[in-house]
């Protein structure tokens, strides 16, 4: 599950501490670690351990943004139909409300979808950062908070390659597909018609996704390679960590489903 690339790389990447510990990874600039997460992501955390982790993730909310405004006209069919979904279970919660009313809050959901973008990424780094810490402690792990939050930014970069293809696969599927965003994604939900399929179901498949593995596992390379954690204890908190993340999905699903 982890990659044979340790902390010390080849001879070539890396400089002794002068301390007789271990060798100390040559410098990496931000572009070179932005792209090499994707092909050599132990050389990247064994770099970045020491450095700050705010730049990275100004670039990687940047950077979801823009694909989520180019990929979401051929996304459109999904949101609208998760929308759609989302806004009858409301009406029935709440007779009260009028038809009218729902249209008005889902063109404010629209408007101000920019600003969950910019402040979702960072929350859901942070906290994953903060996780994967807290965890860590039960494996003695010597990861820094700080680089905690640089390992699960990071680790949250893949969140790229999946949006890329949620709009390519909107882009080529006919849209009575498009059932809801998860018939958009690498995973099981692409398979799955969100009107028909329970939202627990819906919930699991949602974290049986390529990009949601491939984000655990960078997490679990990320805490071998700073946290001088072995690799079956790492790869047993990003597996801990990944069923922490499916449990709010399937307390929402099941309050739905209640």
């Amino acid at each position: 599950m982890i990659d044979g690339h340790t902390a010390g790389g080849s001879a070539s990447e890396v400089k002794s501490d002068g301390l007789g510990g271990q060798p100390s990874p040559e410098p990496m600039s931000i572009p070179e670690a932005c792209f090499s997460i994707f092909v050599a992501p132990s050389r990247v955390f064994a770099a970045w351990q020491n450095r700050g982790w705010v730049v990275p993730l100004i670039i990687l909310t940047v950077l979801i943004g823009l694909l989520f405004y180019g990929t979401r006209p051929y996304l459109q069919p999904a949101i609208d139909a998760d929308l759609t979904r989302q806004n009858a279970a409301v009406m029935r919660a709440n007779p009260q409300l009028t038809a009218d009313k729902m249209e008005a809050a889902r063109g404010m959901q629209e408007k101000f979808a920019a600003v969950g973008i910019v402040v979702g990424v960072p929350i859901i780094v942070v906290m994953l950062g903060l996780t994967l810490w807290l965890v860590g402690r039960f494996v003695d792990s010597q990861q820094t908070l700080s680089t905690a939050f640089g390992v699960a930014t990071f680790a949250y970069y893949p969140r790229l390659v999946g949006q890329i293809a949620s709009g390519v696969i909107g882009f080529l599927r006919d849209p009575s597909h498009l059932t809801g965003i998860f018939s958009t994604t690498l995973g099981l939900g692409f398979f799955l018609d969100a009107g028909t399929t329970s939202p627990v179901l819906l919930a699991l498949a949602a974290r049986l996704d390529v990009v949601t593995l491939w984000v655990t596992v960078l997490l679990a390379i990320g805490l071998h390679v700073t946290g001088k954690v072995p690799k079956g204890q790492a790869t047993m908190v990003a597996a801990v960590i990944w069923i922490i993340g499916a449990l709010p999905g399937l307390f929402g699903a099941l309050r739905a489903a209640g």
